[in-house]
């Protein structure tokens, strides 16, 4: 449609005049917000004089409607969903849990239209359960039911704080005594510092076409738009679509001189969905539309540019180059702010100024990396992350906003206090590239999490997501009834999305009975363990569309061993090799989190900005030691390295398979070997056969006097570098380093990895009841293809892994090597490594997209269904993440094991003189009750109970991913009969 006005922020273009504030007036305003946000949390609830009914809850964030609407439980969601009280739509019914929140509080015991009453929740019956959830106020007790009860509807609010909430909807507060007049004092001192402000003047109508043509490129370097944008019918800007002048000041009003073509946003909506892989290293956006799946390619500067499939693997990293200038424009809109690219990369941009500035210490101190692990660190680490701008030296504390979940159909708005989020801005810049004029605008999102994470970081990220995506929507779709379908949410697992394109790309069938399958997740911060079967659906299933179901249980992993973190280890190893050194110039550096403290760590180990700087330009200089491993072996004479030759995953070929081998697998070896043929041995499996022979211990150590050294090299390798000391001093260091050592740390440390996955594998199916004949190894994650890992893989499984090609001449094991292979339980294996993809089709699955290909074949309306390790498809808390026990003989000894059920007590010890060491550990080695007091698998923590509890048994029960309570009782039955005579109870935080 053809405009002839439009409405132009003021903050574009212009010079913008901030009130000058005196510093009186400055200290007015903060006191004022102060004193108003501490009166209107003095309390929990808050209602407003216009909407008495109406609730704000100050603990959930969220809205409650007192009215007394009754429905039965089939008609309560129809009923809520067409609710619209005052101007606020999208009201839910609230879960038994946060029914249970309020069910006991003054708020509604002493409401006698509610005192005593059933009211029904929207949490269903579990399966094979009638009815609803309901919680009676005043006694919280809890039952089922589906007859009619009262309902308390809630709505989610987008402002984080009650005071932001009323300003935003000019909401009078009732019942708190001297609100009303300092809110009037607020309003009354913020519009007369305004009127101090001279308007700017309005900027040239070739000045705001120039804008409305280059904003994409500024933002994100997109694509400049042709003049045709503003003149073509058949296209139109999005921008210049606006049905009413905006409500909100800031606006200047435009006459054009001829008119402008504006298109409604709500026409390029796509019926499609996308799915995002957040990854610790890189992250995978994948599209469906159409029944057609296409990846994006974010933060590319040429988008001409031939794409390869490393392309569409977008890193997860942010550059921060002018702070100033980034926030200023972050904070001055909701939608679409006008962020400078000059002032902020990412992903491709980003990762490419960090490797041409490795040994810049201003480019490093400037990046954020480990985006995906910072809301799970954030929980218990209490200092912030510092980042440091390029080019102003402006420092930035970053600390994790519990920003609220966007409600659909409700514009965000932006408080001005709220903590800078880079998860939201890192959101933002993908939705600036997912909904980009050439590829229309997706409103369904959906993600994937690692099977460990706690439901409330896994809130935290999709929050997060929410908010920055949404900001990348044009302003004017918000007033669309369509911008009601915008949601993020989490469909699936990692392990569970990647095992749906595996098998699928790999052409494994669906049983009865079921096809076992283990995924191997090596990626860049863990790897993690997942395992299952994949089979067809029952009658009941059936009859409810599904064709297969992927139920995965026994969710493990090692937390530590990611691509990321070995080359940390790596690097706080050469800094160890090299103290003296770093002692005569005061050189401190971070400690990953499996580092060791070794005597006078004091002096060096430190968590501030300088260590961290110095640890990451050192890990870029060690990261070829893990990239390139390599070790002679008598397959290579010339001394180089050579490639693994791993097939990549192909589609199924026709004709039939060898028992256990699936159409792919038989593909796969007749074009590596030759039809017929025997397989062709590849480097890794002459690497296999040496560490059966030398390795000396269950730990995989090696034999120390083999060496394993590039041939012909030197096996000290120096390292000029510069790094900062305490004074933040620039000094030039040459670090030394062993790489024979190193070597024999990365068998040493992936090897343990393996190790833990075959005995997670075997705890898994046997908790199952389940002795599969066959088990499908599905490989995944970029780490997965380093030939050490294919090695390693080879030297447990041997003679057991279908296609395994035997060495000439039998190698001799050593008797400890013969001991860790008996942890792999099952008879047989199909070692389907990780594809790498195909150049002529950058959207065919490789090792890091097929999570996100594989989370679209998850969706709703498809096929396919994922049971989790309860049985269930509803998304909830994560599985417990750690074994729980006690020292017997100075062994490790498990009470609550890991995935064991919530809620449920055990017996755990008698305390000895007022103490008790907990004992707790992530590693599927604990299981084996083998591991002694000190090992770096374990962790330790004293317990101190008060005096008077002499004789009592200490009693333990896992409540959360990483918590568990302790009780001290007479006995087990008082404990569960009599839980009010208890007199100490405790709930506890894991940490590793």
């Amino acid at each position: 449609m053809k405009v002839k006005k439009i409405w132009f922020p003021e903050n574009r273009l212009v010079p913008q005049f901030k009130p000058e504030i005196d510093s009186q007036s400055e200290k007015k305003l903060r006191e004022l917000r102060q004193e108003l946000l501490h009166l209107l949390q003095s309390r929990r609830f808050v209602s407003f004089e216009k909407q008495p009914k109406i609730h704000f809850d100050n603990a959930r964030n969220c809205l409650w409607l007192l009215h007394g609407f009754q429905a039965r439980p089939e008609e309560m969601f129809r009923y809520v969903g067409k609710l619209q009280i005052y101007a606020f739509k999208h009201w839910e019914m609230p879960s038994i849990e946060a029914l249970r929140s309020i069910a006991q509080d003054e708020f509604l015991t002493t409401q006698e239209a509610f005192a005593g009453v059933r009211i029904l929740s929207g949490t269903p019956a579990p399966k094979g359960g009638v009815g609803y959830y309901t919680a009676v106020i005043g006694s919280g007790e809890e039952g089922l039911s589906d007859e009619v009860h009262p309902l308390i509807p809630v709505h989610r609010v987008a402002q984080r704080d009650i005071l932001s909430f009323i300003v935003a909807h000019s909401l009078v507060p009732r019942d708190l005594e001297g609100v009303t007049e300092r809110l009037n004092e607020l309003y009354a001192l913020t519009v007369a510092l305004n009127r101090q402000t001279p308007r700017p003047q309005a900027p040239s109508l070739r000045a705001i076409e120039r804008h409305f043509l280059e904003a994409d490129y500024l933002r994100a370097r997109l694509p400049v738009l042709e003049g045709a944008y503003l003149h073509d019918m058949e296209k139109g800007l999005w921008e210049l679509f606006q049905p009413a002048p905006p409500k909100e000041a800031g606006w200047v009003e435009v006459e054009l001189e001829t008119p402008w073509e504006a298109r409604d946003p709500s026409l390029d909506v796509r019926e499609g969905a996308v799915a995002i892989d957040f990854g610790t290293s890189s992250t995978v956006v994948a599209c469906r539309e159409e029944g057609q799946t296409t990846l994006l390619r974010v933060g590319m500067n040429d988008l001409f540019k031939k794409p390869t499939p490393e392309d569409y693997q977008n890193p997860t990293i942010l550059a921060f180059i002018h702070l100033p200038n980034l926030l200023t424009a972050w904070n001055s809109e909701a939608y679409r702010p006008l962020t400078n690219w000059d002032d902020f990369h990412f992903s491709h941009e980003a990762l490419a100024l960090l490797r041409e500035n490795e040994a810049d210490q201003r480019i490093v101190a400037s990046l954020m990396t480990n985006l995906k692990q910072w809301p799970l660190i954030s929980l218990t680490e209490p200092n912030p992350r510092r980042l440091t701008d390029q080019q102003t030296g402006t420092e930035l504390e970053i600390r994790h906003p519990d920003n609220p979940m966007p409600v659909p159909g409700q514009p965000l708005t932006l408080a001005g206090d709220e903590l800078f989020d880079p998860l939201e801005l890192y959101a933002y810049y993908l939705g600036l590239f997912i909904n980009h004029r050439a590829n229309g605008i997706f409103l369904d999102y959906f993600m994937t999490f690692p099977v460990t994470y706690p439901r409330e970081v896994k809130g935290r990220i999709l929050a997060s997501f929410a908010r920055g995506l949404q900001r990348s929507l044009p302003l004017a779709l918000l007033a669309s009834p369509v911008a009601s379908r915008f949601s993020v949410r989490e469909e699936a697992s990692e392990p569970a999305a990647y095992a749906a394109c595996a098998l699928h790309e790999l052409d494994i069938p669906a049983t009865p009975q079921g096809t076992a399958f283990a995924v191997f997740d090596f990626g860049g911060g863990t790897t993690d363990y997942d395992f299952g079967i994949f089979r067809l659906p029952t009658q009941e299933e059936k009859e409810q569309g599904y064709e297969t179901v992927i139920h995965h249980f026994g969710a493990s992993g090692d937390m530590f061993l990611g691509g990321e973190n070995l080359v940390a280890n790596l690097a706080f190893l050469v800094f160890k090799q090299n103290l003296e050194l770093l002692r005569e110039h005061r050189i401190p550096f971070n400690r990953p989190p499996e580092g060791d403290r070794f005597p006078g760590h004091e002096l060096f180990i430190d968590s501030s900005h300088v260590a961290e700087t110095n640890s990451t330009m050192l890990m870029a200089k060690v990261r070829p030691i893990w990239e390139e491993f390599f070790w002679k072996t008598d397959d290579s004479p010339g001394g180089r390295p050579l490639p693994t030759e791993d097939p990549p995953l192909d589609l199924p070929a026709k004709g039939g398979e060898t028992k256990g081998e699936t159409k792919s697998e038989k593909k796969n070896r007749e074009s590596a070997s030759g039809k017929g043929k025997a397989p062709r041995r590849r480097h890794s499996d002459w690497i296999s056969d040496e560490i059966c022979r030398h390795v000396t211990d269950a730990e995989f150590t090696l034999d120390p006097q083999l060496t394993i050294s590039p041939p012909g090299e030197n096996p000290r390798l120096e390292i000029p570098l510069e790094l900062l000391n305490r004074n933040r001093e620039k000094v030039t260091v040459t670090l030394v380093v062993d790489r024979n050592r190193i070597n024999h740390y990365l068998v040493k440390r992936v090897g343990q990895g393996i190790h833990r996955f075959f005995i997670a594998m075997r705890q898994a199916f046997l908790a199952q009841g389940l002795g599969p004949e066959t088990i499908h190894i599905l490989q995944a994650g970029n780490a997965s293809r380093a030939v050490l890992v294919q090695a390693l893989f080879a030297a447990l499984l041997r003679e057991k892994m279908a296609q395994w090609p035997p060495p000439p001449v039998a190698v001799e094991e050593s008797p400890a090597m013969a001991s860790i292979r008996q942890a792999v339980a099952f008879p047989h294996f199909i070692v389907h490594r990780p594809p790498v993809g195909d150049p002529a089709n950058p959207y065919r699955p490789n090792a890091k997209t097929g999570v996100a290909i594989g989370l679209l074949r998850l969706i709703p309306g498809e096929t396919v269904l994922t049971l989790g390790p309860d049985g269930t498809n509803t998304a909830g808390e994560a599985p417990f993440r750690f074994f729980v026990g006690l020292l017997r003989q100075g062994a490790f000894q498990p009470v609550i094991p890991q995935n064991g059920p919530y809620q449920q007590w055990h017996a755990l010890g008698i305390p000895t003189r007022g103490a008790f060491n907990l004992i707790y550990s992530a590693s599927p080695q604990a299981a084996l009750g083998t591991l002694k007091r000190g090992a770096m698998e374990l962790r330790e923590r004293t317990l101190s109970f008060p005096q008077g509890m002499e004789g009592k048994r200490l009693f333990i029960q896992a409540i959360a991913p990483s918590r568990v309570e302790v009780a001290l009782a007479d006995s087990l039955e008082r404990l569960k009969d009599c839980p009010e005579e208890i007199t100490f109870r405790e709930s506890l935080d894991l940490k590793l």
